[in-house]
C-alpha cells in the first residue's frame, strides 16, 4: 500500500512517544506503507521538532514524563503557524479516563463525530492505517 502523496513526496508523519519501542515500531509501520515518518521521545525534542520543520500529521502520546501530549496539542494549537496540523492521540489509557476529564477544545475529529481521534495502545495496524489516511484527506491535511 502507498501512501498519499503531496507534489510527489510521501506525507510527513511526526511520531512522539516516550517508548523508544513505540516510536520505532511505528516509524517501521508508516514507512513500510509509503509514508515519510521520523520520531522524537518528548514534548521539548517534538516542539523543536515542528518548529523546525512542520510534518503533515502528528502522533502524539498523551502520557509522557515532563510536559505531557496533551500540553504539547494546547501549545500547537495556539501556535499560528503549527495550528492546522492534524494529531492524533495515542495511549495506554482509556479514552474515557484521559478526554472526559479534560474537556479541550480543538481536538481533531474525522467525519463529524464528536470523539477525538485517538487509538489505544496497543496500536491495530489496519486502524492505525485508516486514521492516518483520514485525517491527512481532511482540509488542512496535506495528502
Amino acid at each position: 500500500m502507498m501512501a498519499m502523496e503531496t507534489e510527489g513526496a510521501a506525507a510527513r508523519i511526526l511520531v512522539v512517544d516516550d517508548e523508544r519501542d513505540i516510536v520505532d515500531y511505528l516509524i517501521a509501520v508508516l514507512q513500510d506503507n509509503g509514508y515519510d515518518a521520523e520520531g522524537v521521545y518528548d514534548s521539548a525534542a517534538a516542539l523543536e521538532e515542528l518548529r523546525r520543520r512542520p510534518p503533515d500529521l502528528v502522533l502524539l502520546d498523551v502520557m509522557m514524563p515532563g510536559r505531557t501530549g496533551l500540553s504539547l496539542f494546547q501549545t500547537l494549537k495556539q501556535t499560528p503557524r503549527l495550528a492546522s496540523i492534524p494529531v492524533l492521540f495515542i495511549s495506554g489509557y482509556s479514552r474515557e479516563e484521559e478526554f472526559h476529564q479534560l474537556e479541550l477544545e480543538g481536538l481533531e475529529k474525522l467525519d463529524g463525530e464528536s470523539a477525538p481521534v485517538f487509538l489505544e495502545k496497543p496500536i491495530r495496524v489496519p486502524v492505525l492505517l485508516k486514521n492516518v489516511k483520514a485525517l491527512l484527506q481532511r482540509p488542512g491535511g496535506e495528502a
